[in-house]
């Protein structure tokens, strides 16, 4: 999980991924490029909270405690001060040689 976040994901938020053949995971959409979503995100970040509150004490409770501060700059970045409300996510590019993501442009649709 940690992998997909550093490698795939934006901010500490993950990015969609498409199913593709042979059950190999591909985290580009093509022409939309890659998609982090404030939805997906949140509701992996509830299940994160949920299992460190089951598991307090346990490497795994560490492990989820990681991965939820890690998503708060992607969070952060989906507040559109102009309007006061998130963001409904984010696409974004890749760069080609060092893979770091670039040119981020919010989804054009807000959460209430």
């Amino acid at each position: 999980m940690r992998e997909f976040q550093t490698k795939y994901g934006y901010k500490g938020l993950f990015s969609w991924f498409n199913n593709g053949a042979r059950g190999a995971y591909i985290p580009d959409w093509g022409d939309q490029g890659h998609v982090v979503s404030f939805f997906d995100n949140g509701n992996l970040l509830t299940s994160l909270a949920a299992v460190i509150g089951n598991l307090q004490g346990t490497a795994e409770a560490a492990l989820a405690k990681e991965i939820m501060d890690d998503m708060i700059p992607g969070f952060q970045e989906m507040v559109d001060p102009s309007r006061n409300l998130f963001y409904g996510g984010f696409r974004f590019q890749r760069d080609a040689t060092s893979g770091v993501p670039i040119s981020a442009q919010p989804l054009d649709f807000h959460v209430d």
